[in-house]
């Protein structure tokens, strides 16, 4: 089943949410983008690339987006696509950062939790705030056990003054 996608704010916040992609104003901008694109560097691409997937990372964990709130990703996958971004191998990012290969896979694969040491080292390197990794990581969690305890007890100020009181 597609993933549906809701444009809120339509296109520039015009309040209209669909384009018409044989127009020529559309074609026009399409092109100049293209173009754009093709005379940047591989470096100046991957940092764009790296700034995309900071804005990513910042937009889920926004306590305003509701749009994520059943779909979850984990630092694992976002620090995969920043390793993909730069290019390297995991074993020698690993290396770079002081880690193990072994703890690196396990965090990739949602296995291990990230720590606040390694928290600021991935803010040093890609510019991404430690908070916001952990943030990512907090989010995760607090949507599993509100999923896990969705179907359980329910616990309400009421009743609880009722048994006291």
């Amino acid at each position: 089943m597609k993933e549906e996608y809701k444009n809120y704010g339509g296109v520039n916040g015009s309040g209209h949410g669909y384009v018409n992609t044989n127009s020529e104003s559309f074609k026009a901008v399409r092109k100049a983008i293209k173009n754009d694109y093709d005379s940047q560097t591989p470096e100046e691409r991957m940092k764009w690339r790296l700034y995309g997937l900071k804005t990513k990372m910042e937009f889920y964990v926004e306590p305003t987006n509701h749009h994520t709130k059943d779909k979850i990703f984990t630092v694992g996958q976002y620090l995969r696509e920043h390793i993909e971004a730069l290019g390297i191998k995991h074993k020698e990012f690993a290396q770079y950062m002081d880690i193990k290969e072994s703890n690196l896979s396990a965090l990739l694969k949602g296995k291990r939790r990230l720590s606040i040491e390694l928290a600021h080292k991935l803010g040093e390197i890609f510019e991404v705030l430690p908070s916001t990794w952990l943030l990512v990581q907090n989010k995760n969690e607090l949507l599993e056990v509100g999923q896990q305890r969705s179907m359980g007890k329910r616990y309400r100020l009421d009743e609880l003054l009722g048994k006291v009181g």
